[in-house]
Protein backbone atom coordinates (compact mmCIF):
# COMPACT_ATOMS: atom_id res chain seq x y z
CA UNK A 1 0.00 0.00 0.00
CA UNK A 2 2.98 2.63 0.55
CA UNK A 3 4.36 1.90 -2.39
CA UNK A 4 0.53 2.81 -4.46
CA UNK A 5 0.36 5.25 -2.16
CA UNK A 6 3.97 6.90 -3.05
CA UNK A 7 3.40 6.47 -7.03
CA UNK A 8 0.15 8.69 -6.60
CA UNK A 9 1.83 11.16 -4.69
CA UNK A 10 4.90 11.14 -7.45
CA UNK A 11 1.92 11.63 -10.42
CA UNK A 12 -0.30 14.14 -8.33
CA UNK A 13 2.83 16.49 -8.14
CA UNK A 14 3.02 16.21 -12.07
CA UNK A 15 -0.60 17.46 -12.48
CA UNK A 16 -3.31 19.84 -11.62
CA UNK A 17 -5.04 18.48 -8.34
CA UNK A 18 -8.32 18.81 -7.32
CA UNK A 19 -10.00 17.88 -3.90
CA UNK A 20 -13.44 17.93 -3.32
CA UNK A 21 -15.36 17.06 -0.03
CA UNK A 22 -18.46 15.02 0.67
CA UNK A 23 -20.80 17.73 0.75
CA UNK A 24 -19.15 19.48 -2.48
CA UNK A 25 -18.91 16.21 -4.73
CA UNK A 26 -22.49 16.23 -6.00
CA UNK A 27 -22.44 19.51 -7.23
CA UNK A 28 -18.73 19.11 -9.02
CA UNK A 29 -19.75 15.66 -10.31
CA UNK A 30 -22.71 17.52 -11.68
CA UNK A 31 -20.70 20.39 -12.95
CA UNK A 32 -18.51 17.67 -15.12
CA UNK A 33 -21.60 16.08 -16.70
CA UNK A 34 -21.54 13.15 -15.07
CA UNK A 35 -23.94 12.89 -11.90
CA UNK A 36 -26.65 11.36 -13.88
CA UNK A 37 -24.40 8.29 -14.73
CA UNK A 38 -22.99 8.10 -11.49
CA UNK A 39 -27.02 8.14 -9.46
CA UNK A 40 -28.52 6.36 -12.48
CA UNK A 41 -26.28 3.57 -11.96
CA UNK A 42 -24.68 3.44 -15.10
CA UNK A 43 -20.81 5.09 -13.96
CA UNK A 44 -18.09 1.85 -14.09
CA UNK A 45 -14.47 2.01 -12.88
CA UNK A 46 -12.36 2.65 -15.85
CA UNK A 47 -9.72 -0.01 -14.77
CA UNK A 48 -12.11 -2.56 -13.53
CA UNK A 49 -14.45 -1.82 -15.13
CA UNK A 50 -16.99 -2.94 -11.56
CA UNK A 51 -20.21 -0.60 -11.40
CA UNK A 52 -19.66 2.37 -8.96
CA UNK A 53 -21.68 4.55 -6.93
CA UNK A 54 -21.05 7.94 -5.16
CA UNK A 55 -19.62 6.35 -2.22
CA UNK A 56 -16.55 4.15 -3.78
CA UNK A 57 -15.58 7.49 -6.37
CA UNK A 58 -11.48 7.52 -4.87
CA UNK A 59 -10.44 9.76 -8.42
CA UNK A 60 -12.02 11.35 -11.79
CA UNK A 61 -9.50 11.96 -14.55
CA UNK A 62 -9.60 12.45 -18.10
CA UNK A 63 -8.35 10.05 -20.29
CA UNK A 64 -7.87 11.25 -24.22
CA UNK A 65 -10.65 13.98 -23.67
CA UNK A 66 -13.06 12.09 -21.56
CA UNK A 67 -13.90 12.20 -18.11
CA UNK A 68 -13.34 8.64 -16.62
CA UNK A 69 -13.68 7.51 -12.70
CA UNK A 70 -11.69 4.94 -10.81
CA UNK A 71 -13.04 3.36 -7.74
CA UNK A 72 -11.52 2.79 -4.34
CA UNK A 73 -9.42 -0.06 -4.87
CA UNK A 74 -5.56 0.42 -4.25
CA UNK A 75 -4.98 -2.28 -7.58
CA UNK A 76 -7.39 0.08 -9.34
CA UNK A 77 -5.77 3.73 -8.44
CA UNK A 78 -1.91 2.12 -8.75
CA UNK A 79 -3.36 0.71 -12.42
CA UNK A 80 -4.18 3.99 -13.20
CA UNK A 81 -1.11 5.63 -12.23
CA UNK A 82 1.62 3.34 -13.94
CA UNK A 83 -0.60 3.51 -17.36
CA UNK A 84 -1.90 7.24 -17.14
CA UNK A 85 0.63 9.18 -14.29
CA UNK A 86 3.10 9.71 -16.55
CA UNK A 87 4.55 12.85 -17.85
Amino acid sequence: MNRVMRKIKRWSKRSKLLAVNDDGLEKWLDSLGILHRVKGGEAHCFVCKEKIDIDRIQMVSQVEGEIVIICDKPECMYHFTQEYGKA
